[in-house]
């Protein structure tokens, strides 16, 4: 009889509570995927219907995907058996039944979405006068190729952009504030920005706890190495895993390497 049993695994019970609802939460979305696409192969069959059903609902099935990936990882590392624990609470659905090709490495397709929306600037301009200005300014930024830095993983965000006001806020002529025309929300912002600290990872923000999942803090803003500020939340996994930050997004990307210090998100506008 072998009497080795380092390999065996641990036992379902013995995985944290916070773990198991981690994991069936994201087996249970990819069900609900199953169950909506497998609808519309009954009604329409395997045509062109289906692969578009199939192309909306990819994003949560790689989401989904991607935090079994992360407990498989988790798991290895912590003697657990994950695939075991994963077929006792019923497996992950097929997907390729429904025409999707699991790609290498068993990570789903990536599409490209554009997005038509509209964002906030604060542009210099030089000009004799603020009229000249403002026709620089509408001039450049018709149909401008803009560079916004790059997203964590480090590909270029790149966007068209042009200007739609009817009317151009002036804040700020030769580095001296015109607070007349400025939004009070911007002014709000940019004042708690310079004024307010920012605190170190080492010093990370309170996890609150919860019942259904794990502790997670509330959303902070986070200074990242790349120079970006973003809304993210620091998450504890369980006792025996260190801190990890997350971007506050659908994707929520692992930001654990990235932030650098973190502060309060500052207080909403007040409304009229």
């Amino acid at each position: 009889m072998n009497g080795n049993t380092n390999n065996a695994g641990k036992h379902p019970e013995q995985i944290p509570e916070s773990v198991q609802f981690y994991v069936k939460h994201a087996l249970n979305v990819l069900r609900e995927q199953e169950a909506a696409l497998h609808g519309v192969q009954l009604a329409r069959g395997n045509g062109h219907i289906l692969a578009l059903e199939l192309q909306d609902r990819e994003a949560k099935i790689k989401q989904a995907m991607d935090r079994l990936g992360e407990f498989r990882a988790r798991a290895a590392n912590n003697g657990v058996d994950a695939e075991a624990f994963i077929q006792t609470c019923g497996g992950v659905p097929d997907f390729e039944r429904f025409g999707y090709a699991k790609p290498e490495g068993g990570k789903l397709p990536e599409h490209e979405y554009a997005f038509d929306c509209t964002l906030t600037a604060a542009i210099r301009v030089k000009g004799d006068s603020r009229e000249a200005a403002e026709a620089h300014l509408l001039a450049a930024m018709d149909a401008a190729d803009c560079n916004g830095g790059a997203w964590p993983n480090g590909d270029p965000i790149t966007f068209e952009a042009s200007v739609n006001d009817s009317h151009l806020a002036l804040y700020e002529v030769d580095g001296e504030p015109v607070v007349g025309e400025r939004l009070p929300e911007v002014i709000d912002r940019e004042r708690h920005l310079t004024t307010a600290s920012w605190i170190p990872v080492s010093e990370p923000p309170a996890l609150l706890n919860d019942p259904s999942s794990w502790p997670a803090s509330k959303p902070v803003l986070g200074y990242c190495v790349d120079g970006e500020i973003r809304i993210v939340t620091c998450e504890r996994f369980d006792e025996d895993h260190p801190l990890q930050w997350y971007s506050k997004c659908s994707e929520r990307w692992n930001m654990t390497d990235k932030v650098l210090s973190w502060m309060s998100l500052p207080a909403a506008p007040k409304t009229p």
